[in-house]
């Protein structure tokens, strides 16, 4: 509706009417001040909606703990040592702990909260038929310490990654609540395996985040220690 006297004065003649008189002049100059105001609303309403708009983005829930979160990328030669790698995290890590101010901190590599990027892996799960044509790809983190934690991702069921004696080799991954439910229905998904290249053994499910975009569709996500070999994933 405020579109209306827009597209009437876009038909007004606007040279004529200045030669036919005072009166014509007052009607123009009326026509002009119904675009000018037509013009005004259009504006505000636009406006309207953009705030609307980013506050309902700000009120998303992602998953995640938004607030007081910095988010950094760490470049490394690709052809850096595993262990190497591992050392260098763990001394950036050390020292950004102890700087005022700093609550939490942790590493990880894989899905990324700042480009679609992301490691996906096949896998299969004992006992799980996929429906026709459905691939089973998962999108791996490959997470610190305290990652969970420093992250606010809740955990919905078991426990962060632990610690384990130097003889048990069993692998731990950490699944979403989505992955659980896709793969178990209402099973008990805590103790169940997942195979990559190696076998994993579930431990610990964490809630859904939106990652890569607000309107991402579900799917796999699976989280494993930040000591686990790069060579049992694949980009």
């Amino acid at each position: 509706f405020g579109l209306v006297p827009a597209l009437r004065l876009s038909r007004v003649d606007l040279v004529a009417p200045t030669k036919a008189g005072p009166g014509n002049l007052l009607r123009l100059n009326a026509a002009l001040v119904v675009g000018q105001i037509a013009l005004a609303f259009l504006l505000c309403t636009v406006a309207v909606l953009l705030v609307r708009t980013f506050q309902n983005l700000l009120e998303t829930d992602l998953g995640f703990q938004r607030q007081q979160l910095t988010l950094a990328t760490i470049q490394m030669d690709p052809d850096t040592p595993v262990l190497a790698a591992e050392e260098t995290y763990r001394r950036l890590t050390e020292t950004i702990k102890v700087m005022p101010g700093i609550k939490e901190v942790s590493t990880y590599r894989g899905i990324s909260l700042i480009s679609p990027v992301a490691f996906r892996q096949d896998f299969k799960v004992k006992g799980f038929v996929p429906a026709s044509n459905e691939p089973l790809k998962a999108s791996i983190a490959i997470a610190g310490s305290d990652f969970f934690k420093t992250m606010g991702i809740p955990l919905r069921r078991g426990t962060d990654f632990v610690p384990r004696a130097a003889n048990d080799h069993r692998r731990q991954i950490v699944i979403s609540e989505w992955s659980a439910k896709k793969l178990f229905g209402d099973g008990d998904p805590m103790g169940k395996w997942i195979t990559l290249e190696a076998d994993f053994e579930i431990v610990g499910v964490a809630g859904d985040i939106k990652y890569s975009g607000l309107t991402e569709a579900p799917g796999f996500v699976f989280y494993v220690p930040q000591k686990t070999r790069p060579s049992v994933m694949k980009t």
